[in-house]
């Protein structure tokens, strides 16, 4: 009898096996179609087979299938899934903290997580450890639109047994004094996301006065990589998917949080310049990656 019992139920499992994967109506919102959009999309589609997702456009109708969720690109598209699909599990992906931080109260209702385009502090750091591994000190310039991303700085340079010597920056126009004050007490600039100092216009300033007093840049992010700074961490479109995806399998849950996935990318003509072979960004990674998960 009992035998019997274990075989019905064996069959039934094996019934539910065999039944296709249920099928989710997936939004994945973007002001225009760009080859960021497309890798990122594309990306998204190889993880998640199953679903029907469709690309909306902003501006352009919606779609008359309600989507069972809704995943973001960038701060327009935040603020229209806000107004259009309010009630919709989204997952708001490429949002910097200096466009949120006055909105985050408004942002963490209801069923939506934030995924941070800005690189994790402790990921940073734990790469300027690895490329220079004697340094001490970290240099650190902010604005007022970067105050508040100071304490996760802190405690990143903390955990990882080193000091934190910040300077604030009160006008871009009024940057060479404190950023000279900043190298003089600092072995590395560690280039936060803020697009107040880090830009096209300042990015000459910063790199040769770092380079004249032999004091290297790491970050704040892949484009400034071919520019002179040395490496950072970043999440290219496939990484961002990944991270995506495992929001969205977890069941989106408010919060905010950084991509679990992301590469490596360094310059190893400055590499070169140190007198050093030019880094392995695959290895890099990977070593960041066991770093974290402490596997």
């Amino acid at each position: 009898m009992l035998v019997k019992r274990l075989k019905k139920v064996l069959y039934a499992c094996l019934v539910l096996l065999a039944l296709p994967t249920w099928a989710a109506n997936l939004t994945v919102a973007t002001p225009e179609t760009t080859e960021l959009t497309d890798h990122f999309t594309a990306a998204l589609r190889q993880l998640r087979p199953a679903d029907n997702i469709e690309v909306h456009i902003l501006g352009e109708p919606l779609s008359e299938t309600p989507p069972d969720m809704v995943v973001t690109m960038g701060w327009r598209a935040a603020q229209w899934q806000k107004d259009h699909l309010p009630g919709a599990p989204t997952v708001a992906a490429y949002l910097r903290l200096e466009q949120i931080q006055q909105h985050l109260p408004e942002l963490l209702r209801g069923p939506r997580h934030i995924l941070l385009a800005n690189p994790k502090p402790s990921r940073q750091v734990a790469l300027a450890r690895l490329l220079l591994p004697r340094i001490d000190t970290l240099g650190l310039l902010y604005s007022d639109a970067s105050r508040m991303q100071l304490p996760a700085w802190q405690d990143a340079a903390d955990s990882a047994g080193l000091k934190l010597s910040a300077e604030l920056v009160e006008t871009p126009d009024n940057l060479t004094r404190p950023l000279i004050e900043v190298l003089s007490r600092s072995d590395v600039l560690i280039a936060i996301d803020d697009q107040t100092i880090y830009r096209a216009d300042t990015l000459r300033t910063l790199l040769l006065t770092s380079y004249a007093r032999d004091k290297l840049m790491i970050g704040p992010s892949a484009p400034f990589i071919s520019a002179g700074s040395l490496g950072t961490t970043f999440s290219s479109p496939a990484d961002t998917a990944r991270s995506v995806n495992e929001v969205l399998a977890g069941g989106i849950s408010t919060g905010m949080s950084y991509p679990t996935y992301f590469s490596v990318i360094s310059n190893p003509h400055v590499a070169r310049s140190l007198g050093f072979p030019p880094p392995d960004d695959a290895a890099l990674s990977q070593e960041l990656a066991t770093m974290e998960t402490g596997q």
